[in-house]
């Protein structure tokens, strides 16, 4: 969660400024939260209310709508009557993570994963990479390791991660789609020892930043935990009511204070 924040955070300043160099061991800078992030907190508002998805997520949209959100979604979020528009992108998956940390057994997780995706992302390719993403934070909960998940993200989901990020990046180019980014990101964080390695592959990788490397940070987070101090430094970028909603879903899902 505040993983997945940070990583979008950082994917962002390097989204918006391409020409900078990036390398996976440099200091990275940050730029404001995206829509990633306000949709994020708005499926863990909807936990904590058990509170209808799609509800959150236009709530959360028509208060904070300056963000980028992609065009569809914002006809989607203006328009109560509107259903779910047939997306296979990213756009499920980047949201997710906070399920994923609350979830006890892998049936409510399915549930639930199922239930916030397909609000607006009822493509099977958006659903997959929502539900690989879920999945992986899950196991890492679990204590699974990294050769677990790989060879069960191919097994369930049926991505090929046998390929290298140095090796795919001069040829990787902008994709936003489930299938084009979701495996992308967990290679990022197969491919890492620590939290911000894992966000760092991401940014070096290219493409959709924010939301690879927020997809990375979510696993990253998972796997590595987060240090308080760096906690408290993602928390103060937000706005007071979100940084109230994130102590809050920590406090339930985690028992941890921030």
């Amino acid at each position: 969660m505040l993983g997945a924040i940070l990583g979008d955070m950082i994917g962002s300043y390097y989204e918006i400024h391409p020409e900078v160099e990036r390398l996976p061991s440099m200091k990275m800078k940050w730029h404001d939260y995206s829509d990633d992030t306000v949709l994020t907190v708005a499926t863990m508002e909807a936990l904590l209310n058990n509170e209808d998805y799609a509800k959150s997520y236009r709530n959360y949209f028509m208060n904070n709508q300056e963000r980028d959100y992609g065009r569809r979604f914002i006809e989607w979020a203006r328009d109560e009557k509107m259903p779910a528009y047939g997306s296979y992108g990213n756009g499920a998956a980047m949201r997710i993570s906070p399920i994923a940390f609350m979830a006890e057994n892998e049936c409510w997780l399915e549930k639930e994963v199922y239930q916030s995706a397909t609000v607006s992302h009822n493509h099977p390719a958006a659903l997959t990479g929502a539900q690989a993403i879920a999945f992986c934070i899950f196991w890492l909960k679990e204590g699974k390791d990294k050769r677990y998940l790989k060879k069960e993200v191919e097994r369930r989901f049926h991505y090929d991660l046998d390929f290298r990020i140095i090796e795919i990046r001069k040829s990787y180019t902008f994709d936003a789609s489930a299938s084009g980014s979701v495996p992308q990101a967990i290679k990022c964080f197969l491919e890492s020892e620590n939290l911000m390695q894992a966000i760092g592959n991401a940014v070096y990788l290219g493409g959709d930043m924010d939301t690879i490397a927020g997809m990375a940070g979510a696993l990253g987070e998972a796997a590595y935990g987060i240090k308080r101090a760096l906690a408290n430094t993602i928390l103060s970028r937000l706005p007071k009511e979100y940084q109230n909603t994130v102590k809050k879903f920590y406090n339930k899902s985690l028992a941890r204070r921030l």
